[in-house]
């Protein structure tokens, strides 16, 4: 993980963490000092950005898992009841036609 890179609680030295340097070994010339702090700003960004990408890669691994345990446990749910709609159906049907057959009213012919 690029976080592990980071280790904010050293301050033991003047160093600072990534890849700065201490004051004493920056450049004097200010072209070059420039140009230091531009690949350091781009470093910066490069790191955000992996930062930003491994963070959506997570986040979409983390959706698709659990979208699949919801769809498990629906898909048990509905396993485990079954049977008791299946036998309700059944029930109902029968209910249905013995209730038909006693409320029609006798033929006259």
């Amino acid at each position: 993980m690029i976080l592990r890179e980071l280790d904010w609680r050293d301050r033991s030295s003047l160093v600072t963490t990534g890849s700065m340097t201490c004051v004493d070994d920056l450049p004097d010339d200010p072209a070059l000092l420039k140009q230091f702090i531009a690949q350091e700003r781009q470093q910066r960004d490069d790191l955000i950005t992996r930062i930003r990408e491994e963070a959506t890669q997570q986040i979409e691994q983390l959706k698709a898992t659990h979208q699949s345990t919801i769809d498990e446990a629906v898909k048990a749910a509905v396993k485990s009841l079954a049977p008791v709609a299946a036998s309700f159906v059944v029930e109902s049907a029968q209910r249905r036609r013995s209730s038909s057959n006693t409320s029609r009213p006798a033929s006259r012919f």
